[in-house]
């Protein structure tokens, strides 16, 4: 829930390469040189054009799929895999190919050749099995519900099925049980069950002591869904910074922007949040930007409050942003649910927190642009 083009005609299967590193290899290699997808993918509509997904060498599949996934081309990684498949792959390379195919699937909105992927990944050792739960549960388990939501939960049965927990780290369970708790609550939520979803939380944080990070965080996560409905917090500015005033914002829908300087996910929604701004602020729409200190920025570490504070308004300039952003204390976060960026609030013309989203997708972000357009016409 990431070579120059050669100008060879393709006639029949592409030719193995003769020596050295193979051609997938080096075009995977070029293209993830390349670190934003949309400049990635215009690169790979040059690099892929004399490449016929349906008439690669099947032996090459896996590699070439691998090429397709780097520019999130999913119906040719999905044939690449596929052509791979027939070649009747054994141990690592069989489990590789499944979640290659499992990854194709969530990709192109496919619950049913998710689950049938899933289902028959046999992972090699623990270690595998441990990996390929912990990706379901943070990534895979979402991209399903997005289409099919009772797909989605059943996906995280199906991996945590193939991992002994028992031979799992402490660390190892904790993270693993805590995504899935969030994930599961997510989307329990998302199908308006949110009784369910806060009773999920409730029974994972019931298994962690009451002083760990883990049980705050997922009190935390419950914020998320118990906001909704009630007047919105307002926010915690950091000592010596200011914050703006949601009281002064009434008669408008505010849209609430949690966002990070590291977030890949916070990128990819800029440009849907800057035309939502951009066509609904003089309907009257106030987007908001809202991040907190981490401590970092880029390589630097133990960078001080003011330096990020600098190096974030920097970053709001170079991303465009045409709404305030402000620094906020991490209580502001917390209080909202934000355990994690992008995250969006939506707050109706009188106040009320009407919906809060975590993470992003072209999908979940017109539904929440749908709702704007209601709340505006009430």
């Amino acid at each position: 829930m990431l070579c120059v083009a050669t100008g060879l005609l393709v006639l029949g299967a592409l030719a193995p390469a003769q020596t050295g590193i193979s051609r997938p290899q080096r075009l995977l290699a070029e293209l993830e040189a390349i670190p934003d997808m949309p400049s990635r993918q215009k690169k790979a509509a040059v690099l892929l054009k004399s490449v016929n997904a349906a008439r690669i060498v099947p032996a090459e599949g896996l590699e070439w799929a691998k090429v397709y996934r780097s520019a999130n081309l999913f119906k040719r990684q999905r044939i690449a895999t596929t052509r791979f498949l027939r070649t009747a792959p054994k141990g690592q390379a069989a489990f590789d190919a499944q979640v290659m195919l499992l990854d194709a699937a969530v990709g192109d909105r496919d619950p049913e050749t998710a689950i049938l992927a899933l289902k028959a990944a046999k992972p090699v050792d623990n270690a595998n099995a441990y990996k390929l739960a912990l990706t379901t549960a943070e990534y895979y388990a979402y991209g399903i519900a997005l289409k099919d939501r009772e797909a989605g939960l059943e996906a995280l049965q199906l991996a945590s099925s193939k991992v002994d927990e028992s031979a799992l780290t402490g660390d190892e369970r904790e993270k693993l049980g805590y995504a899935r708790a969030v994930q599961a609550a997510q989307i329990q939520a998302d199908a308006g069950r949110v009784a369910l979803a806060t009773q999920t939380l409730d029974r994972a944080m019931a298994s962690y002591p009451a002083d760990s990070e883990t049980r705050r965080r997922l009190r935390v996560m419950k914020n998320q869904f118990t906001i909704k409905g009630k007047p919105a917090p307002a926010f915690i500015a950091e000592a010596g910074m200011t914050v703006p005033d949601l009281g002064s914002m009434k008669g408008k829908v505010v849209v609430l922007s949690f966002f990070a300087h590291w977030s890949a996910p916070t990128l990819a929604q800029f440009p849907d949040l800057k035309k939502l701004s951009t066509d609904l602020k003089d309907r009257g729409v106030e987007v908001v930007g809202l991040s907190r200190f981490y401590g970092y920025f880029g390589d630097e570490k133990d960078v001080t409050k003011e330096v990020e504070a600098t190096k974030v308004a920097g970053f709001v300039r170079d991303q465009q942003l045409p709404w305030t952003s402000s620094m906020v204390a991490k209580a502001t976060f917390d209080t909202y649910g934000a355990t994690s960026v992008p995250y969006l609030v939506v707050i109706d013309k009188t106040g009320i927190v009407r919906a809060a989203h975590a993470g992003y997708s072209p999908e979940s972000f017109r539904a929440i642009r749908a709702l704007i357009e209601k709340l505006l016409a009430e």
